[in-house]
């Protein structure tokens, strides 16, 4: 069992604890002992955690591919992914298997703890964005990509410390100062791909809607 299944049958639990207590409440005397043990229960703790779990649940699941297509905005970059035929950087890397699950989160995340709560924040915030319809396209990346998000995978493999210019320029590579994907291509289709109206749009906004890819 998934730690997002577990979250979802506490949550049940809790809910159905809730509602009992909802009911002795209602059945109870205001001015009897009963009363005052179990009305904090039924109004503010368990109420609390239900917004608790509920908050992590959506936290945590938007570290899923699946969730981060329920925007639409995101399927082209994600149908691109899945797309055998593409070039892209995420497309090479989900072809391959090189990232096994949560290949969005993966790659879009920081390294460590702060870099986790960052990732799901942003999640968040484009969710919001998203929902209040402030969002303009073609959408673009805020910010500056980090490349130690590609560094820790690929620093110290046989492949990567093969290539010369991985030497002769680290440092630039180690500071974000010389962007990976100058040398090895777009990680998504470009912006001008994806603006609405484009041949190219229309045919990325034909994929399936995409689900999360498990190695067995």
């Amino acid at each position: 069992m998934d730690i997002t299944t577990a979250i979802k049958i506490i949550g049940m639990v809790v809910i159905l604890i809730g509602i009992i207590l909802c009911i002795g409440v209602s059945k109870t005397s205001l001015y009897s002992p009963l009363y005052k043990r179990i009305a904090p229960l039924a109004f503010l703790v368990v109420p609390f955690f239900v917004v608790a779990l509920g908050n992590y649940h959506v936290l945590e699941g938007s570290q899923k591919v699946s969730s981060c297509v329920r925007c639409h905005v995101m399927a082209p970059m994600a149908n691109d992914m899945m797309d055998p035929q593409s070039t892209t950087l995420a497309a090479r890397h989900y072809k391959n298997g090189w990232i096994v699950s949560k290949q969005c989160f993966t790659c879009h995340k920081d390294y460590g703890l702060n870099g986790t709560i960052k990732a799901k924040l942003d999640g968040f915030r484009h969710l919001v964005k998203y929902t209040l319809r402030t969002y303009e396209e073609p959408t673009r990346f805020v910010g500056r990509f980090n490349n130690q998000n590609c560094l820790n995978c690929h620093r110290g493999t046989p492949n990567f410390e093969a290539i010369k210019s991985h030497h002769t320029i680290r440092n630039r590579l180690e500071t974000s100062q010389t962007n990976c994907t100058h040398c090895h291509g777009f990680p998504h289709p470009t912006p001008l791909e994806r603006t609405p109206g484009t041949a190219r749009y229309d045919e990325l906004m034909k994929g399936e809607m995409v689900h999360e890819r498990r190695r067995p």
